[in-house]
């Protein structure tokens, strides 16, 4: 970081900021997320600007000889940061299937990061991290959707009668591709609860529950159903 800055550096390092925080705002406009190409810009534009003025600020005296308070610049980026955590923090969006919004808090955090590197005059640090970002997000992307872990759920099927019998839920459950690990019958005076732990295969964006199980809700029999991933 340069001590001296001149009006043209400013405007080259917020330039810069503003086309690295396009470059990865397009991927979550691309794809309909909250934080998109104007929230990422302002976020990379944020950070650079406050690198930028700790810069500017660093010729300042820290302490005066009469006074107790010590600037500290490092501060500023910090408490940017920070304050990213919130935006990340908002983005994330708790679901009874699932937890989406992740990708884009971390997104945020990352693009601050670009934007103090970009903001302190590191150039190549900033452009490295904006090549490496943008494969992640885009090249990663397909080979992510590919993957398909084990993932498991707790089942919970309230029915009445006894013509759903635990066999054929099972059944009906292995035919869709989950294996059952553990299964518990409660019985009331009115209903027949079943109480399943499973387990399944699935790529890693996918918060729907199986087909198997939303198939489950049209049985006539069946009054209660409950999906809770774990």
């Amino acid at each position: 970081m340069s001590p001296e800055l001149t009006f043209t550096d400013v405007i080259v390092r917020i330039a810069a900021g503003t086309i690295a925080g396009a470059a990865i705002g397009l991927n979550r406009s691309e794809r309909g997320r909250p934080a998109g190409l104007r929230t990422t810009i302002l976020v990379c534009l944020a950070a650079t600007g406050a690198m930028v003025l700790g810069n500017l600020l660093l010729p300042t005296a820290g302490k005066p000889p009469d006074g107790f308070a010590a600037m500290d610049i490092m501060r500023l980026p910090l408490g940017i940061l920070t304050g990213v955590g919130f935006i990340g923090a908002g983005a994330i969006l708790h679901k009874s299937d699932g937890v989406l919004g992740v990708t884009t808090a971390a997104t945020m955090w990352f693009t601050t990061v670009m934007g103090l590197s970009i903001g302190a005059g590191e150039f190549g640090l900033g452009a490295l991290l904006l090549i490496v970002g943008v494969f992640v997000l885009w090249g990663l992307k397909r080979a992510e959707s590919g993957l398909s872990p084990k993932r498991r759920a707790q089942l919970m099927v309230g029915v009445v009668g006894s013509l759903f019998t635990a066999e054929k839920l099972m059944a009906q459950l292995q035919t869709g591709g989950l294996q059952v690990k553990r299964l518990s019958i409660l019985a009331e005076p009115t209903l027949l609860q079943y109480d399943c732990e499973v387990e399944w295969e699935a790529p890693v964006d996918r918060v729907k529950p199986p087909e198997c199980v939303q198939q489950l809700a049209g049985e006539a029999t069946v009054v209660k159903l409950e999906w809770k991933p774990k």
